[in-house]
């Protein structure tokens, strides 16, 4: 098991930071090429919508012709995917491309963590996913700080990401491990999750709403700043420390405090970095630097504690009813949010990101805190421990320890 897990998780850390450069470089590359704050929005949207999409579909495809074969196939053509940005300049090719991109990482995701999660022994579930969640944004934060490599837009940054997403191939395809079963399927009932927690559905909208805002936009408000390679890679890592270092505390001030208020709390903060950022241009990079950490710290935690708030109230033998359901809520409002930021972007120039982002946190901020006086919270002896989880696929919420307590 152990020689297994390895060699997924060095699978994982190759497939990470190939992932990270590509979430930086792209829009920049748009950027560069002269496209519009709402075409490089719709960059953004297109990918979600493919990975939304392939979490639905992929599992037939792996089905149909195996589980290695469907990795090596899809991994390899992410890789080609990215050498094929460097190829055109049109922003209705390049949506195309990023679209598929989407379908074919979702396999991809699919494929390492229906793995992971076969190999993983019960009494292990809980130490693996903390380790996954964690490797995947620092692993992404390396990705973001290889910018400074050739330059932010350079074309061969797009060979380095395909070449880091082939390297991730070759763990799993040589593997000799018997394929596991795809485990995870997205079901969505709104109403259900609704009744069970008001406050997680619209956490999660709202959570998707704002941080599509930052990977999709992000670092074109920071080459719009007028930022060097170095300083803008930074910026970008330093968001995703914030998020990596801190999601273990506030997740664990949720265990002790109401979920909800914790929302509150963080959502609060989150409005306050965005706000803090905006000032931060043409004025002081250390706050700018300080403000990312806040942001990443705070409203990366966000979507994470919504699960748990859910999972509080619902009955056992629900979790991936119930995580399943957010994401794709999650992924909803991240194809949306990237559309909204960019337009508001294109009207009133690249400074309002972050006011967007701000006034996304100040209503989930506001919502949160006045659901908390309309209901009981939940004791906190009835709740389940707090942990964190990767926005990646339905597959990686079957790690987690919670989906496998039986109902009553």
């Amino acid at each position: 098991m152990v020689i297994a897990i390895s060699a997924l998780f060095i699978s994982a850390a190759f497939l990470f930071t190939g992932h990270g450069l590509q979430l930086a470089l792209i829009p920049i590359a748009a950027a560069n090429a002269g496209f519009s704050h709402v075409a490089i929005g719709f960059l953004w949207s297109g990918y979600t919508l493919g990975l939304m999409i392939g979490c639905l579909t992929v599992p037939r495809i792996i089905a149909a012709v195996g589980h290695i074969r469907a990795f090596a196939a899809l991994g390899c053509a992410v890789a080609a995917l990215l050498i094929a940005f460097s190829f055109f300049s049109d922003a209705k090719a390049w949506l195309v491309l990023r679209f598929l991109q989407g379908f074919m990482l979702a396999g991809v995701f699919i494929a390492v963590e229906s793995w992971l999660n076969d190999k993983t022994a019960n009494e292990l579930r809980g130490v693996v996913l903390s380790s996954y969640s964690t490797l995947t944004l620092v692993m992404i934060s390396l990705g973001q700080l290889s910018l400074t490599l050739f330059g932010p837009g350079d074309p061969r940054l797009f060979s380095l990401a395909a070449f880091l997403t082939l390297l991730a191939v070759i763990p799993v395809a040589l593997t000799r491990a018997d394929a596991p079963q795809i485990a995870a399927r997205v079901k969505v009932d709104v109403n259900k999750l609704w009744t069970t927690s008001r406050v997680a559905v619209l956490g999660s909208v709202l959570v998707g709403l704002a941080n599509s805002a930052f990977w999709g936009l992000g670092p074109v408000f920071g080459r719009a700043a007028g930022l060097s390679a170095s300083e803008l890679s930074l910026y970008l890592s330093i968001t995703i420390w914030g998020g990596a270092a801190c999601q273990w505390l506030m997740g664990r001030l949720s265990d002790r405090f109401d979920r909800r208020r914790v929302v509150a709390a963080a959502s609060f903060m989150a409005a306050g970095a965005g706000i803090a950022m905006t000032y931060s241009i043409g004025r002081s990079y250390a706050l700018l630097l300080a403000a990312s950490f806040v942001f990443g710290a705070s409203s990366f935690s966000l979507s994470a504690i919504c699960v748990a708030m859910a999972h509080d109230r619902a009955r056992p033998g629900e979790f991936l009813e119930t995580s399943g359901g957010l994401l794709f809520i999650f992924s909803v409002g991240s194809t949306l949010g990237s559309l909204l930021a960019s337009t508001a972007m294109e009207l009133a120039g690249f400074k309002s990101l972050y006011l967007y982002t701000a006034v996304v946190h100040g209503v989930l901020a506001l919502t949160a805190l006045g659901f908390s006086f309309a209901r009981p919270a939940v004791p906190r002896a009835e709740k389940q421990e707090f942990r964190p989880l990767p926005q990646t696929s339905p597959e990686a919420l079957a790690i987690d320890p919670r989906s496998h307590k039986e109902p009553d």
